[in-house]
């Protein structure tokens, strides 16, 4: 009798379990059978559309998430978006009513046909394909009439030709063209979506670049006879002079005003030839240090880079200048006699003086004892007067080193005002 009892209780058992089991089978939500209803008969390799004339309609949109980087040697622009695309598939249509009420689905990108949208110059050489499920690895959602939305975010790297000359006043405009890589205009329709801002809500500003605007435009391209359509993002980029004024403008228009004020330093003092050395190594240096700063193209030479160079130039100018003064200012013997002329035609032209030379005439005087008195009448009335040019007078070689020092530094003023002048005057006419 207990093992009868005994083995009810284990038929019971087994029983349960069995149907159990059964039921689980069974049983699928209602999610599940639509995607069974769904993907029976689907093939992901076909175009939605019942007709083959029929257009495949998809909106494409980008908002721009960030600027990442520009690589001015190698003519590129990444960036981060987020790309949304939307298309009707009609082949992933369901009744809602008949379906549990159910309204969207989220489905793999490899599960069912997507645009095989990308970009066109794209320059990322890590992908062959920037777009598509390549690029674009986030799931889709299907609405119940067949409505299908792609939103993923994604980096990209195009082409963009980066124009240095008024670096670091510089503004760019860069290009990013999107467009199916297989599908012609006669196959599939690219509409933009009406985007009223194309930076996305969490948008990180660069400490580089300002973003002046985003314009899209709609355009054609044609290859192999087809034609092919292109959405086109124009984005308009302004540096951020500020820190390359700080860093890099004023430290080298300080430099050259102190090379100017050398002129200022006595040539006595011995100092001149050190300071003015120490300014343009100072400045070499300097200029070694801005190489890893200013962009790296043959293109273009920079205005700001035209600038350090022809400081730099200036300032070694100065030195030989110097370094004549100097030697006139310690020459020996009679000045030449073209630097005499030099001297009168310039110096003395401008201030032209009389030097006025008062010679007495020799005292007539007979010897006195010690202590005597002399008349005042036997000495001379009338002592001998001339008075004389300066042109008369032969520069000595200190008149003419101050002469030339004078005029260097004028020339020397002028040369790096009318530098600074041109470079300022052409940055902002052009």
């Amino acid at each position: 009798m207990m093992n009868c009892s005994a083995s009810s209780v284990v038929f019971v058992i087994v029983h349960f379990i069995f149907l159990s089991k059964e039921s689980q089978a069974t049983f699928k939500s209602s999610e599940q059978q639509l995607l069974k209803i769904i993907f029976d008969n689907y093939n992901k390799k076909v175009r939605p559309v019942f007709n083959d004339t029929l257009l495949v309609l998809v909106e494409f949109g980008m908002e721009l998430r960030k600027i990442m980087k520009i690589d001015s040697k190698a003519q590129e622009l990444t960036v981060g978006v987020t790309v949304t695309q939307r298309w009707r598939n009609v082949f992933l249509a369901w009744d809602r009513v008949g379906n549990g009420n159910i309204e969207t689905i989220t489905v793999s990108a490899n599960e069912i046909w997507t645009p095989d949208i990308g970009l066109i110059n794209n320059a990322d050489l890590s992908t062959s394909v920037a777009g598509g499920k390549i690029k674009f690895q986030t799931d889709v959602i299907v609405s119940n009439d067949g409505d299908c939305f792609w939103k993923s975010p994604a980096t990209f790297t195009s082409y963009c030709d980066i124009d240095v000359q008024y670096w670091p006043f510089d503004t760019q405009k860069c290009e990013m063209s999107f467009g199916s890589y297989t599908l012609p205009s006669s196959k599939l329709k690219l509409i933009l979506f009406n985007q009223t801002n194309t930076k996305a809500n969490r948008f990180k500003a660069s400490g580089d670049w300002t973003v002046n605007r985003i314009k899209v435009e709609r355009k054609r391209e044609t290859s192999a006879n087809m034609e092919f359509g292109i959405a086109e993002f124009e984005l308009e980029l302004e540096r951020k002079p500020m820190y390359f004024i700080l860093n890099l403008i004023i430290p080298s228009v300080v430099l050259c005003v102190l090379s100017l004020l050398s002129f200022a330093i006595p040539s006595e003092s011995g100092e001149r030839i050190g300071f003015i050395t120490t300014l343009l190594l100072a400045m070499t240096v300097y200029l070694l240090l801005i190489s890893e700063v200013l962009p790296e193209t043959s293109n273009q030479l920079p205005i700001t880079g035209l600038l350090f160079v022809l400081t730099i130039i200036e300032s070694a100018v100065i030195l030989v200048v110097t370094i004549v003064v100097l030697r006139c200012f310690h020459g020996t013997g009679k000045p030449y006699g073209w630097l005499q002329w030099l001297y009168r035609r310039c110096c003395c032209c401008c201030c032209k003086k009389s030097i006025i030379r008062i010679t007495p005439s020799p005292l007539n005087i007979k010897e006195v004892e010690l202590h005597s008195v002399v008349n005042a009448a036997e000495l001379p009335e009338n002592p001998s007067i001339q008075v004389a040019d300066e042109d008369d007078i032969d520069p000595s070689w200190q008149d003419i080193a101050g002469f030339l020092n004078s005029i260097f530094f004028v020339l020397c003023f002028l040369m790096v005002t009318c530098t600074y002048l041109a470079i300022l005057l052409y940055a902002i006419l052009k």
